[in-house]
Protein backbone atom coordinates (compact mmCIF):
# COMPACT_ATOMS: atom_id res chain seq x y z
CA UNK A 1 0.00 0.00 0.00
CA UNK A 2 1.28 3.26 -1.09
CA UNK A 3 -0.04 6.61 0.12
CA UNK A 4 -0.32 9.44 -2.60
CA UNK A 5 3.26 11.17 -0.92
CA UNK A 6 5.08 8.25 -2.49
CA UNK A 7 7.35 8.24 0.76
CA UNK A 8 5.34 5.15 2.48
CA UNK A 9 5.00 1.93 1.73
CA UNK A 10 3.43 -0.68 3.69
CA UNK A 11 2.69 -4.37 3.13
CA UNK A 12 -0.57 -5.39 3.60
CA UNK A 13 -1.31 -8.91 4.38
CA UNK A 14 -4.52 -11.46 2.86
CA UNK A 15 -4.82 -8.72 -0.19
CA UNK A 16 -7.14 -9.42 -2.65
CA UNK A 17 -7.06 -7.73 -6.28
CA UNK A 18 -10.41 -6.98 -8.36
CA UNK A 19 -9.62 -5.38 -11.97
CA UNK A 20 -12.65 -3.42 -12.33
CA UNK A 21 -12.49 -1.71 -9.05
CA UNK A 22 -11.65 1.69 -8.96
CA UNK A 23 -11.36 1.82 -5.50
CA UNK A 24 -8.98 -0.50 -2.66
CA UNK A 25 -11.08 -1.20 0.02
CA UNK A 26 -9.63 -1.43 3.14
CA UNK A 27 -10.85 -4.17 5.84
CA UNK A 28 -11.57 -3.25 9.53
CA UNK A 29 -11.09 -6.66 10.77
CA UNK A 30 -8.18 -7.34 8.65
CA UNK A 31 -6.14 -4.45 9.67
CA UNK A 32 -6.71 -5.56 13.61
CA UNK A 33 -5.36 -8.72 12.19
CA UNK A 34 -2.85 -7.10 10.62
CA UNK A 35 -1.17 -5.46 13.51
CA UNK A 36 -2.98 -2.07 14.13
CA UNK A 37 -4.79 -0.57 17.29
CA UNK A 38 -7.97 1.36 17.01
CA UNK A 39 -6.84 4.77 18.92
CA UNK A 40 -9.41 7.04 18.06
CA UNK A 41 -13.12 6.64 16.51
CA UNK A 42 -15.89 9.03 16.16
CA UNK A 43 -18.70 9.95 13.61
CA UNK A 44 -15.52 12.43 11.93
CA UNK A 45 -12.17 10.60 11.91
CA UNK A 46 -11.05 7.48 12.69
CA UNK A 47 -7.05 6.92 14.27
CA UNK A 48 -4.83 3.35 13.84
CA UNK A 49 -1.69 2.77 14.62
CA UNK A 50 0.87 0.24 14.90
CA UNK A 51 4.06 0.58 15.87
CA UNK A 52 4.88 4.43 14.73
CA UNK A 53 2.63 4.43 11.98
CA UNK A 54 -0.71 5.94 11.63
CA UNK A 55 -3.55 5.83 9.89
CA UNK A 56 -5.72 8.50 9.57
CA UNK A 57 -9.23 8.29 7.89
CA UNK A 58 -11.77 10.85 7.81
CA UNK A 59 -16.04 10.05 7.57
CA UNK A 60 -17.48 10.54 4.14
CA UNK A 61 -20.57 9.33 3.22
CA UNK A 62 -20.97 6.38 5.54
CA UNK A 63 -17.43 5.52 4.43
CA UNK A 64 -14.46 5.89 6.40
CA UNK A 65 -11.66 7.24 3.65
CA UNK A 66 -7.71 6.90 4.05
CA UNK A 67 -6.16 10.28 4.10
CA UNK A 68 -3.46 10.62 1.42
CA UNK A 69 -0.79 10.63 3.68
CA UNK A 70 0.95 9.25 6.73
CA UNK A 71 2.48 10.36 9.79
CA UNK A 72 5.60 8.33 10.82
CA UNK A 73 6.31 9.70 14.46
CA UNK A 74 8.60 8.46 17.30
CA UNK A 75 7.26 5.92 19.80
CA UNK A 76 7.69 8.01 22.81
CA UNK A 77 5.08 10.44 21.24
CA UNK A 78 2.66 6.97 20.66
CA UNK A 79 0.31 6.08 23.52
CA UNK A 80 -1.91 2.99 23.13
CA UNK A 81 -4.97 2.85 24.94
CA UNK A 82 -4.82 1.38 28.38
CA UNK A 83 -7.61 -1.36 28.19
CA UNK A 84 -10.41 -1.05 30.80
CA UNK A 85 -9.30 -4.06 33.24
CA UNK A 86 -5.79 -2.41 33.45
CA UNK A 87 -7.47 0.65 34.18
CA UNK A 88 -9.10 -1.05 37.33
CA UNK A 89 -5.59 -3.16 37.93
CA UNK A 90 -4.25 0.47 38.40
CA UNK A 91 -7.43 2.26 40.80
CA UNK A 92 -7.62 -0.93 42.84
CA UNK A 93 -3.86 -0.65 43.95
CA UNK A 94 -2.43 -3.41 41.67
CA UNK A 95 -5.36 -5.84 42.90
CA UNK A 96 -4.20 -9.25 41.42
CA UNK A 97 -6.74 -9.49 37.69
CA UNK A 98 -8.44 -12.76 39.40
CA UNK A 99 -10.23 -10.93 41.76
CA UNK A 100 -11.39 -7.89 39.57
CA UNK A 101 -13.04 -10.13 36.99
CA UNK A 102 -14.41 -11.68 40.00
CA UNK A 103 -15.85 -8.51 40.95
CA UNK A 104 -16.81 -7.14 37.69
CA UNK A 105 -18.73 -10.74 37.21
CA UNK A 106 -20.26 -10.42 41.13
CA UNK A 107 -21.37 -6.51 40.69
CA UNK A 108 -19.51 -5.81 43.66
CA UNK A 109 -18.31 -2.81 42.44
CA UNK A 110 -20.16 0.72 41.28
CA UNK A 111 -19.68 1.78 37.76
CA UNK A 112 -17.03 -1.40 36.85
CA UNK A 113 -18.57 -2.13 33.70
CA UNK A 114 -16.13 -5.17 32.19
CA UNK A 115 -17.20 -6.52 28.75
CA UNK A 116 -17.00 -10.31 27.81
CA UNK A 117 -14.13 -9.37 25.68
CA UNK A 118 -12.64 -7.34 28.83
CA UNK A 119 -12.96 -10.85 31.01
CA UNK A 120 -11.28 -13.08 28.55
CA UNK A 121 -8.33 -10.90 28.53
CA UNK A 122 -4.82 -11.73 30.27
CA UNK A 123 -2.40 -8.97 31.01
CA UNK A 124 0.97 -9.03 33.35
CA UNK A 125 1.61 -6.07 35.10
CA UNK A 126 5.42 -5.86 35.26
CA UNK A 127 5.34 -3.37 38.28
CA UNK A 128 3.86 -5.61 40.08
CA UNK A 129 6.37 -8.46 39.23
CA UNK A 130 8.95 -6.64 40.36
CA UNK A 131 7.39 -4.62 43.57
CA UNK A 132 5.85 -7.67 44.51
CA UNK A 133 8.79 -10.17 44.08
CA UNK A 134 9.63 -12.10 47.38
CA UNK A 135 12.55 -14.58 48.65
CA UNK A 136 11.28 -18.28 47.60
CA UNK A 137 10.32 -19.83 51.16
CA UNK A 138 12.29 -22.90 52.37
CA UNK A 139 10.20 -25.87 52.32
CA UNK A 140 10.09 -27.97 54.90
CA UNK A 141 12.31 -30.93 53.97
CA UNK A 142 14.07 -33.59 56.10
CA UNK A 143 17.90 -32.90 54.62
CA UNK A 144 20.53 -35.43 55.93
CA UNK A 145 21.57 -35.21 58.89
CA UNK A 146 25.13 -37.53 60.73
CA UNK A 147 24.75 -39.37 63.64
CA UNK A 148 28.37 -39.75 63.69
CA UNK A 149 29.96 -37.23 66.38
CA UNK A 150 32.21 -34.32 65.43
CA UNK A 151 31.18 -35.17 61.77
CA UNK A 152 30.09 -31.65 60.97
CA UNK A 153 30.33 -28.90 63.61
CA UNK A 154 27.78 -25.91 63.09
CA UNK A 155 29.66 -22.95 64.31
CA UNK A 156 27.51 -19.08 64.38
CA UNK A 157 28.22 -16.03 66.16
CA UNK A 158 26.19 -13.29 68.16
CA UNK A 159 26.50 -9.86 69.17
CA UNK A 160 27.53 -7.29 69.77
CA UNK A 161 25.58 -7.13 72.76
CA UNK A 162 25.77 -3.98 75.20
CA UNK A 163 26.21 -3.81 77.93
CA UNK A 164 29.60 -5.86 77.76
CA UNK A 165 30.09 -8.23 80.25
CA UNK A 166 32.47 -7.24 83.20
CA UNK A 167 35.02 -9.28 81.46
CA UNK A 168 34.55 -7.11 78.33
CA UNK A 169 33.06 -9.18 76.08
CA UNK A 170 30.68 -8.36 73.60
CA UNK A 171 29.89 -11.53 71.36
CA UNK A 172 29.94 -15.00 71.86
CA UNK A 173 30.24 -17.87 69.22
CA UNK A 174 28.07 -21.27 69.76
CA UNK A 175 29.40 -24.76 68.26
CA UNK A 176 26.69 -27.34 67.76
CA UNK A 177 27.71 -30.69 66.59
CA UNK A 178 24.97 -31.89 64.11
CA UNK A 179 25.21 -35.58 65.59
CA UNK A 180 24.81 -35.33 69.11
CA UNK A 181 23.51 -31.33 69.73
CA UNK A 182 26.28 -31.14 71.72
CA UNK A 183 26.87 -27.41 72.27
CA UNK A 184 30.16 -25.61 72.88
CA UNK A 185 30.19 -22.23 73.67
CA UNK A 186 32.84 -19.00 73.38
CA UNK A 187 33.00 -15.22 74.78
CA UNK A 188 34.81 -12.99 72.46
CA UNK A 189 36.07 -9.64 73.05
CA UNK A 190 35.98 -8.80 69.19
CA UNK A 191 35.35 -11.46 66.07
CA UNK A 192 39.36 -11.75 65.86
CA UNK A 193 39.42 -14.30 68.41
CA UNK A 194 37.50 -16.61 65.77
CA UNK A 195 40.87 -18.23 64.57
CA UNK A 196 42.07 -19.01 68.45
CA UNK A 197 38.38 -20.25 69.60
CA UNK A 198 38.29 -22.90 66.58
CA UNK A 199 42.42 -24.34 67.22
CA UNK A 200 41.11 -24.63 71.05
CA UNK A 201 37.97 -26.51 70.48
CA UNK A 202 40.01 -28.63 67.82
CA UNK A 203 42.64 -30.10 70.19
CA UNK A 204 40.47 -30.48 73.15
CA UNK A 205 37.44 -32.42 71.98
CA UNK A 206 39.84 -34.62 69.32
CA UNK A 207 42.30 -34.88 72.74
CA UNK A 208 38.53 -36.06 74.86
CA UNK A 209 36.93 -38.27 72.12
CA UNK A 210 37.96 -41.36 69.75
CA UNK A 211 37.05 -39.15 66.80
CA UNK A 212 37.76 -36.68 64.08
CA UNK A 213 36.90 -33.14 63.28
CA UNK A 214 35.91 -33.76 59.93
CA UNK A 215 33.55 -30.52 58.76
CA UNK A 216 32.46 -27.07 60.05
CA UNK A 217 29.50 -24.71 58.36
CA UNK A 218 29.80 -21.50 58.92
CA UNK A 219 28.18 -18.35 57.15
CA UNK A 220 30.01 -16.05 54.93
CA UNK A 221 31.42 -13.72 57.85
CA UNK A 222 34.86 -12.29 57.12
CA UNK A 223 36.38 -14.36 60.37
CA UNK A 224 35.24 -17.33 58.64
CA UNK A 225 36.65 -16.86 54.93
CA UNK A 226 39.43 -15.27 56.44
CA UNK A 227 43.54 -16.75 54.71
CA UNK A 228 44.28 -17.62 58.16
CA UNK A 229 41.09 -19.72 59.32
CA UNK A 230 41.12 -21.40 55.54
CA UNK A 231 45.09 -22.60 55.81
CA UNK A 232 44.28 -23.76 58.80
CA UNK A 233 41.34 -25.82 57.85
CA UNK A 234 43.26 -26.83 54.79
CA UNK A 235 46.31 -27.94 56.40
CA UNK A 236 44.74 -30.85 58.96
CA UNK A 237 42.03 -31.40 56.53
CA UNK A 238 38.74 -29.98 58.23
CA UNK A 239 36.41 -29.68 55.00
CA UNK A 240 34.63 -25.92 55.65
CA UNK A 241 31.18 -25.51 54.37
CA UNK A 242 29.29 -21.71 53.56
CA UNK A 243 26.05 -21.04 53.66
CA UNK A 244 24.60 -18.62 50.44
CA UNK A 245 24.53 -15.12 51.36
CA UNK A 246 21.43 -14.47 53.75
CA UNK A 247 20.63 -17.86 54.01
CA UNK A 248 20.57 -18.54 57.97
CA UNK A 249 18.32 -21.36 57.37
CA UNK A 250 21.09 -23.52 55.13
CA UNK A 251 22.81 -23.47 59.29
CA UNK A 252 19.47 -23.99 61.30
CA UNK A 253 21.24 -25.91 63.51
CA UNK A 254 22.70 -23.35 65.27
CA UNK A 255 20.52 -20.96 64.11
CA UNK A 256 17.93 -22.58 66.16
CA UNK A 257 20.12 -23.37 69.11
CA UNK A 258 20.96 -19.62 69.29
CA UNK A 259 17.54 -18.32 69.20
CA UNK A 260 16.85 -20.96 72.13
CA UNK A 261 19.43 -20.32 74.34
CA UNK A 262 19.25 -16.67 74.53
CA UNK A 263 15.66 -16.56 74.93
CA UNK A 264 16.51 -18.53 78.31
CA UNK A 265 19.81 -15.69 78.81
CA UNK A 266 17.09 -12.66 78.90
CA UNK A 267 14.51 -14.60 81.03
CA UNK A 268 16.89 -15.64 83.53
CA UNK A 269 17.96 -11.86 84.19
CA UNK A 270 14.70 -10.48 84.26
CA UNK A 271 13.39 -13.44 86.47
CA UNK A 272 16.36 -12.51 88.75
CA UNK A 273 16.62 -9.31 88.65
CA UNK A 274 20.45 -9.35 87.64
CA UNK A 275 22.13 -6.75 85.66
CA UNK A 276 22.69 -7.23 82.34
CA UNK A 277 26.21 -7.41 82.26
CA UNK A 278 25.75 -10.58 83.49
CA UNK A 279 24.73 -12.24 80.59
CA UNK A 280 27.70 -13.80 79.72
CA UNK A 281 27.48 -15.77 82.89
CA UNK A 282 23.92 -16.74 82.32
CA UNK A 283 24.98 -17.63 78.84
CA UNK A 284 27.12 -20.10 80.12
CA UNK A 285 24.87 -21.61 82.68
CA UNK A 286 22.28 -22.42 79.86
CA UNK A 287 24.80 -23.97 77.30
Amino acid sequence: MQLADNTTVQSMHMAKYVPNLKKNLLSYRLLLKDGFELAKWDLDVAIMIRDTFVLKFTHHRGLYILLPYADQINSCLVRQPTPKLVQWHLRLAHLNFGAIKQAARDGVVEGMHLTKFDLAQDYNCEVCEVAKARRMSYKNTKPYRTQVPLERVHIDKGGPITPPTFGGKMHYELYVDEGTRYKWLFLLASKSESLANLKKFHVSVERQHDYKLKTIMTDNAKEYMSKELNAYCSGIGIEQLYTNPYSPEENCVVEKSNYTVMNKVRCILQACGMDNRYWGEALRYVV
